[in-house]
């Protein structure tokens, strides 16, 4: 069963740190995680497919690393902006950078929070909509009643 506690935010953000405190004396697992630290600080190697309908595949921090399926909670609190990371670039590679950066990982993150909530979730990001699709085992691209 998941049993792992997600936490995307920024490396000073003291109430998480909070949460963190409370979540580890109670002895819950926990991994801390700031998009921007995506390259060498943040891996990830995820998929979706026919046999399975939701995310598998693990992140890696510096310290950490967990597979998603052992995810059973986000809490998504302020995380540093993706462009963050990509500074030194200049300006059209940096958004390029940041919009790629957003859309697969922060996608992931969505789809995530899409799969522990109850209700119907708008896919507004491939990832999401990956997850949907899979889980509803529609093909997409296809209008109905047209196959």
């Amino acid at each position: 069963m998941a049993s792992t506690v997600l936490v995307v935010t920024a490396l000073e953000d003291v109430t998480a740190d909070w949460v963190i405190t409370a979540l580890n004396e109670s002895e819950v697992p926990v991994v801390r995680v700031d998009p921007a630290d995506i390259g060498p600080g943040l891996t990830f190697g995820l998929r979706i497919g026919a046999g399975s309908p939701t995310w598998g595949g693990r992140l890696r921090t510096a310290n950490r690393e967990v597979e998603l399926g052992e995810v059973a909670a986000v809490y998504y609190r302020r995380p540093t902006p993706y462009s963050a990371r990509f500074e030194h670039l200049p300006q059209q590679q940096r958004d390029f950078a940041a919009a790629e950066a957003r859309h697969g990982l922060g996608g992931v993150f969505n789809a995530l929070l899409a799969d522990r909530r109850t209700g119907a979730v708008r896919p507004d990001s491939r990832a999401v909509a990956g997850a949907v699709v899979a889980r509803r085992r529609v093909r997409p691209w296809c209008r109905p009643g047209r196959g």
